[in-house]
């Protein structure tokens, strides 16, 4: 796949959220809640960004994030099936390629639950991602078909 992720016109921001966490006493805090994004996800390519004001230096791990499809929830009549889960690292970019096949997905983060805040953001990749790959066999298919055809002219030309 040929990506341009330098481009900032190839992103759009999808969704952004700070939360934190409800102090149950001045030292300790209930665990944030899972983090749901009601937005339909269209794209496979993800940047997110998970935050913390108030992490620790030592603090890697930015939680979980679940892919889930609801179109198939709602055919078996259950909750959100989740598809995939991935790791997220605290205060950095992370870049996601999910399958081609996975359209119209929502995602959910839980962070752990030491966390006292968290701040979400979320880009989708609008740019169009050419696949060598498929380019390539499309290239080949038109290349036969036009020789297949030609055989086909000629075959019909010594029949007359």
């Amino acid at each position: 796949m040929k990506l341009e992720l330098n481009k900032p016109e190839n992103w759009v921001k999808v969704f952004t959220k700070t939360t934190t966490a409800i102090k149950i006493t001045s030292t300790q805090h209930a665990p944030i809640p899972e983090i749901k994004v009601e937005v339909d996800i269209d794209r496979q390519i993800l940047a997110i960004q998970v935050t913390s004001s108030k992490a620790k230096n030592t603090w890697n791990s930015a939680g979980l994030l679940n892919q889930q499809n609801s179109s198939i929830s709602n055919a078996l009549g259950t909750n959100s099936q989740v598809i995939a889960k991935r790791k997220l690292w605290l205060n950095q970019v992370n870049l996601l390629m999910f399958p081609e096949h996975t359209l119209d997905y929502r995602v959910s983060l839980k962070v752990p639950t030491w966390f006292e805040d968290v701040s979400l953001k979320i880009w989708k990749y609008i740019a169009p991602a050419s696949n060598v790959t498929d380019n390539l066999l499309l290239e080949i298919r038109q290349q036969e078909l036009q020789r297949i055809e030609s055989k086909i002219d000629d075959l019909n030309a010594y029949g007359r």
